[in-house]
């Protein structure tokens, strides 16, 4: 069976073009740093004008992760760990990438490096969405914070991180007191075995959109209402709300 291997080659670097990601590799006993095609598409820099180096790397990374790059780089060499550092770099135009930087070193028989190679892949699409999503987390748990409404965020295994001022009022318990705790403890007995029924559904993304229940026997509880537990879909999918609403005196 004959290979093309010039139609192999030109697959692969179609595949590193569109993943974003290139190769290369140091060579500590001749100081020389190699880059492929794609790293220099990536960092924006001319392969006829630019020779690159470990050195001038580090150059462009931002100033803010340089250090950082720095220690963690050192200490996988002192170490013989593998190397994976994300950071920022900053492009000639001053816009800023972000850089997820792998690495595999070999060593000699006195335990001295003698070449690193691995990969470098712009990854600022990704890193940008996941800011985003933060942000918009963070704006999230402050509209909770200021509802007038109870509200507990939890997790997929019903831990709370999130426990808002009228659910502190409802429960009398202070958000240091309520963190970490599992939402069951939030939970009338009588109802556990549903929660747990619904709990593993989400888990495995098998929910009902919500449920529903009175908490008037809870102990602490100072006022007659009604818990409804759904997912926060449109911000973390792995995360459930606990909504408390009080009871109107028809609902008693």
């Amino acid at each position: 069976m004959r290979v093309n291997f010039g139609k192999s080659i030109e697959r692969y670097k179609e595949a590193a073009r569109i993943a974003q990601i290139g190769c290369w590799e140091f060579d500590f006993l001749r100081n020389e740093l190699w880059w492929s095609e794609e790293i220099y598409d990536i960092l924006e820099l001319n392969t006829m004008e630019y020779s690159p180096s470990l050195k001038g790397y580090i150059e462009i990374i931002h100033t803010e992760d340089r250090s950082g790059f720095n220690q963690e780089y050192s200490e996988s060499l002192k170490f013989n760990n593998p190397f994976s550092h994300i950071h920022r770099v900053t492009l000639p135009t001053n816009r800023v990438k972000y850089i997820h930087y792998m690495c595999q070193t070999r060593y000699n028989a006195m335990g001295q490096p003698i070449k690193s190679w691995g990969t470098l892949q712009d990854i600022s699409q990704i890193r940008n969405l996941q800011l985003e999503i933060e942000k918009s987390y963070q704006n999230f748990a402050s509209i909770v914070q200021e509802s007038p409404e109870g509200m507990i965020i939890c997790d997929e295994l019903g831990i709370v991180n999130c426990f808002n001022l009228r659910a502190q009022e409802i429960f009398g318990l202070t958000e240091s007191q309520a963190l970490l705790k599992k939402i069951n403890e939030f939970i009338p007995l009588a109802k556990q075995n549903e929660f747990e029924e619904f709990l593993q559904n989400f888990k495995a993304h098998k929910a009902e959109e919500s449920i529903s229940f009175r908490i008037d026997d809870v102990p602490g509880v100072n006022s007659k209402a009604m818990m409804i537990l759904k997912p926060v879909e449109s911000i973390n999918p792995h995360q459930l709300i606990a909504v408390i609403r009080e009871c109107r005196e028809s609902e008693h």
